[in-house]
């Protein structure tokens, strides 16, 4: 439930910054156990503190919570200033509050005189009490309390409203899911066009991120996380794909970071100890990182992305067996976890499988049909199951969706030389050649075709770039070279 509501109040509080809605945002975060990110977005917005005595009383709380007992008691002394007219039940959690405070810190003297003025303002708040004064604390609750050490909460000192039914949302505005979500694919497009308070919300930012994901942009999609959680930083929604962002981008130094700010202000949400597992994968420590999914699993019973995490440090194990059974179970949660399809795709090609690669192949494609590494792979499996024409068609939509991809237009110009093209290979490799100069594949790919062209002068530079750039056929680059001079010298020979 409190995820829902935690939602629906960023994207409210996105439209309208106001200390009614950081009220119900900020309880939301507390009431599900998540107080230091209930701490963070108060002091985020600390101008809006001094607007509302309950939203003000929450925030104590949650620094009460998070054990901040010196920051809660400065800004209990500093409320009565700001506070002149301050409700009455406010008062008495505040003597609650800063009695707790003196007892957690050792002042008992000084405790029990704040409780006493407590109960005496309100004495239907003494059974709450922690060890207090005898005087004022009934002889038969003496015993029963002996053991209680809860917070006061609001519900203790007034009646609450719910945080969800009356939440405030302007009246003309579209929420910004709905916006979004219609077109998924033109998600970037769209959020330019929003208004300029709401381009910078944590749905507009976590959206946009997940869009450059998706299509394997790991560059773009780690600039918007890391404004995300620059502007945003008691939130750790998304952090799972970040850290997956990070770990593609070898960042160990930057998903460190963010895996240990995740585990200190939400360790009590999933995608806390996905950074976990990854930062434990990029450093190679594969069981640890399972461990760290499959606990993030456990939270949450309908995420499904650990569970593929898992399965793909266990492909990485070549542990098909386990990888499959986890990748299921992912699919079980969330049919539409592309990321678990195409890890079963994976297995099966590593299998030699290729009808059944291909089929699964597909399904991670319907999922997510803006990446071009997912057209790519497609269109090697369908190479292996001899369906060229159709292969060409993927390489090409891979091509058009990112054109700095060079690895599709590699393998194109590769099925084409296999095709008995040379000429249309060539223009392809030229182009992939441009977008990397210094790759070997493409060097050794064009000196086979210079050969079979009797271009022997264009071969062995091709060969030679070949080793230089460090092609691993070295012995065959050698044996290709003195194959082509002795052609050389025998031809001026005779």
């Amino acid at each position: 439930m409190y995820d829902n509501v935690i939602l629906l109040c960023q994207e409210a509080f996105a439209l309208a910054r106001s200390a009614k809605i950081l009220t119900y945002y900020a309880k939301a975060y507390l009431e599900s156990n998540s107080a230091t990110q209930a701490v963070l977005l108060c002091k985020q917005n600390i101008n809006l503190i001094w607007e509302s005595q309950e939203l003000f009383v929450i925030y104590v709380q949650s620094l009460l919570e998070c054990g901040k007992f010196t920051d809660a008691e400065a800004i209990i002394q500093k409320s009565y200033q700001n506070f002149p007219e301050m409700e009455e039940d406010i008062k008495v959690a505040l003597k609650y509050y800063t009695g707790l405070i003196c007892t957690r810190t050792h002042r008992h003297e000084d405790a029990s005189k704040y409780y006493e003025e407590a109960v005496q303002m309100n004495s239907s708040i003494v059974s709450i009490i922690p060890k207090t004064s005898d005087k004022f604390q009934p002889a038969k609750q003496k015993n029963e309390n002996k053991n209680k050490s809860h917070l006061l909460t609001p519900s203790q000192i007034r009646e609450r409203k719910s945080i969800g039914s009356k939440l405030p949302i302007p009246k003309k505005s579209i929420p910004i899911s709905t916006q979004l979500l219609k077109k998924p694919m033109s998600i970037i497009e769209m959020s330019k066009k929003l208004p300029s308070e709401m381009q910078d919300s944590i749905l507009v930012l976590l959206l946009s991120a997940e869009y450059y994901f998706r299509c394997s942009k790991y560059t773009e999609a780690a600039a918007i996380f890391s404004r995300l959680y620059e502007i945003h930083p008691h939130t750790v929604l998304g952090v799972d794909i970040y850290s997956t962002t990070l770990w593609q981008l070898k960042d160990e130094k930057k998903l460190n970071e963010v895996s240990r700010r995740a585990l200190e202000i939400a360790p009590n949400k999933p995608e806390s100890w996905v950074a976990a597992g990854n930062l434990l994968s990029i450093q190679h420590n594969s069981d640890a990182a399972v461990q760290m999914f499959q606990r993030a699993a456990g939270i949450d019973h309908s995420c499904s992305y650990p569970l593929a995490l898992a399965g793909h440090e266990l492909l990485l194990l070549d542990s098909l067996s386990e990888a499959s059974k986890l990748f299921r179970e992912s699919i079980d949660r969330n049919p539409q976890e592309w990321s678990a399809w195409y890890g079963l795709g994976s297995v099966h090609f590593k299998q030699d499988n290729f009808g059944a690669a291909q089929y699964y192949m597909r399904k991670a494609l319907d999922a997510n049909p803006d990446s071009s590494v997912l057209h790519y792979v497609y269109a090697m499996i369908l190479r292996k199951c001899g369906n060229e024409e159709e292969a060409s068609e993927h390489f090409d939509l891979a091509i058009s969706l990112d054109p700095s991809n060079l690895v599709p237009v590699f393998q194109k110009g590769v099925m084409a030389a296999d095709s008995g093209d040379p000429i249309e290979a060539l223009e392809l490799l030229n182009k992939a050649e441009s977008l990397a100069p210094h790759e070997p594949g493409i060097a050794y790919t064009k000196a086979v075709i210079a050969e079979s062209l009797g271009d022997t002068a264009g071969a062995a530079e091709m060969y030679t770039n070949a080793l230089v750039f460090g092609h691993p056929e070295k012995k065959e680059i050698h044996s290709a070279l003195e194959k082509m001079m002795d052609s050389v010298i025998n031809n001026f020979l005779s």
